[in-house]
């Protein structure tokens, strides 16, 4: 349980700072340093990116200030023109990334649900397999098809938080179920039955008709 709770947890974790990365790039945002130190603390010169939009901000509210207190000057009217355009170029630009950063996003969902679709499939299907065995030997006999199913729930559980349970009198079955939107338990593997699919609408993840309300992985 400890192992499972970990690893969707770690896997958040991972994904939010790699999307952070991702957004800092489109947002232009960086830290550039002159030294190769390991900390922050140790870089001889640091300074923020010059194509972010805190630079176009202030060129363009500099150029507006030095206008203002000489309204007449035909060249400062021409770099307020400038810097309004750079500034406007920048947003767009950035509109666009982040429009190609929300389709790549939802992309990535449909992928790894499908991922998720299959991964239940199998451990389905492990756990007839698993039976199957135990009920012609022993309780805990099939430990090759066990340690096969584990790999399956953890590559699971780096893509969502479920919980596993075993089922009484099963031959060494599970159960796996995960919360919905109302924080209820939903099934989705019960012995060697899937009880549906995992699919996005764009705004959901839902698993058939439910709703999940998913908080790892």
């Amino acid at each position: 349980t400890q192992i499972l709770t970990e690893t969707h947890q770690t896997s958040m974790a991972e994904v939010t700072a790699d999307l952070y990365r991702q957004l800092e790039g489109y947002w232009g945002e960086s830290i550039n340093r002159s030294s190769d130190g390991s900390t922050l603390d140790s870089a001889q010169e640091v300074s923020a990116s010059s194509l972010g939009l805190n630079e176009r901000l202030d060129d363009f509210f500099n150029a507006m200030s030095e206008l203002a207190a000489n309204p007449s000057e035909s060249a400062l009217k021409e770099v307020v023109v400038q810097q309004s355009q750079a500034l406007v170029d920048q947003i767009n630009d950035m509109a666009s990334n982040l429009s190609q950063f929300s389709g790549n996003i939802d992309q990535q969902i449909d992928n790894e649900l499908s991922d998720a679709n299959a991964i239940l499939a199998q451990i389905a299907e492990l756990n007839i397999d698993i039976a199957q065995v135990e009920m012609r030997t022993s309780v805990g006999a099939a430990v090759d098809l066990r340690d096969a199913r584990q790999e399956k729930v953890e590559e699971l559980s780096k893509l969502m938080d479920i919980e596993v349970t075993t089922i009484a009198d099963s031959f060494g079955q599970i159960q796996i179920t995960a919360k919905n939107a109302a924080n209820a338990d939903v099934t989705l593997v019960n012995l060697g039955n899937v009880a549906d699919s995992f699919s996005f609408d764009g705004t959901n993840i839902n698993f058939g008709t439910t709703a999940m309300g998913l908080t790892g992985g």
